[in-house]
């Protein structure tokens, strides 16, 4: 590559454009280079394209690689037909990069193709614990541990600055669901928060106001490209 003059990562493609970048992945930028001041919101509030070409990862209209790298949709987390009920169960592995997957076997960087959620069913059995839970909503798949309780600790006090007394009327396990989730996903709306718990929005900005109040999160930056902070 170098002979040519070119970087691996500035090469065009032709078959993806601008369109086909995923919007979600702009506004986690947008928020991130907000946040950290490395821009300004006057050079964040312009389109996708415009944000591509001020970091230099387009060329004559054409996505370079590292554009299409860092802004691509996340492809389906599961193979057709899949549910989590079918990671549990026997199943042949199926990599999202065949190609690549192959040549790290070959390696021996693999073990074995299609063993690792055995592997972890295993090791729990072994050490006497639950079956890890594996939960799959939107491009999001999560997997719960339950902790052993022999290695449990105390639950630590609420630091002084929060106020838990305005915690108390709320339902501790929807508390603890939604720090859970704005800890896992920062810039999540209020609809989305609420589908993720099955409960309206109104329910939920109850939760959030009370929860700023009692000095437990922090909202950081505008609705369109801020997020959340959990207060220690």
């Amino acid at each position: 590559m170098q002979k040519t003059g070119f970087r691996w990562e500035d090469v065009t493609v032709d078959n993806i454009t601008v369109d086909d970048l995923d919007d979600e992945s702009f506004k986690i930028f947008r928020r991130e280079a907000l946040s950290k001041k490395r821009m300004t919101e006057t050079e964040l509030n312009v389109t996708n394209e415009e944000i591509l070409r001020k970091l230099h990862l387009m060329v004559d209209r054409k996505l370079k690689r590292s554009a299409v790298l860092l802004f691509y949709r996340d492809p389906e987390i599961l193979p057709e037909g899949w549910t989590v009920d079918t990671l549990m169960e026997p199943h042949d592995s199926k990599p999202y990069n065949p190609d690549i997957a192959r040549v790290f076997y070959r390696a021996g960087f693999i073990e074995n193709l299609g063993q690792g959620i055995q592997k972890i069913c295993d090791e729990c059995k072994g050490i006497g614990t639950e079956l890890p839970v594996y939960e799959l909503t939107g491009t999001t798949l999560r997997i719960r541990f339950k902790a052993l309780e022999s290695v449990l600790i105390d639950r630590p006090k609420a630091p002084k600055h929060q106020n838990t007394d305005k915690l108390g009327a709320l339902d501790d396990a929807m508390v603890l669901r939604i720090i859970e989730i704005l800890e896992e996903q920062p810039d999540i709306s209020q609809e989305v928060l609420g589908e993720s718990l099955g409960v309206t929005r109104r329910v939920v900005q109850k939760y959030i106001n009370v929860l700023k109040e009692a000095g437990r999160i922090e909202r950081i930056g505008g609705k369109r490209y801020g997020h959340w902070e959990i207060v220690d």
